[in-house]
């Protein structure tokens, strides 16, 4: 049974043209892994504001963000800037962490058409 993984980000900065968060977590399942670096805020990714551009299907579909989140990462709208430590790959040729944060970023600004201050998760 698998442990889990957690992730946490927050908002840094922002300018006219992105949006830069700091992010942190850990692979629960990976012993080597610095606990306390779960919160240590030492990576960082940005968001391209052109993202915002994006236009969803009328009516929205549930999952749609994923394509969005998927979309951006693929167009370098959504970039890690600096991986956190406890950075794993698990898929993707991403950092599984800031993959699942975005998606939920994407999910948050697909439902509410803004981005957040904070996003987490614990899968």
């Amino acid at each position: 049974m698998s442990l889990g993984y957690i992730g946490h980000c927050k908002k840094d900065s922002e300018d006219e043209s992105a949006v830069y968060y700091t992010y942190s977590g850990a692979d629960w399942n990976d012993k080597s892994q610095d606990r306390a670096a779960e919160n240590a805020y030492d990576g960082a990714f940005a968001i391209d504001k052109s993202v915002l551009q994006w236009e969803p299907s009328k009516p929205r579909k549930q999952t749609e963000f994923l394509q969005w989140a998927y979309s951006a990462i693929d167009n370098v709208q959504a970039v890690v800037i600096v991986e956190c430590k406890n950075s794993f790959r698990r898929g993707r040729d991403i950092d599984y962490i800031a993959l699942r944060l975005l998606c939920n970023i994407f999910e948050h600004l697909h439902k509410t058409g803004t981005l957040p201050e904070k996003m987490s998760f614990i899968q």
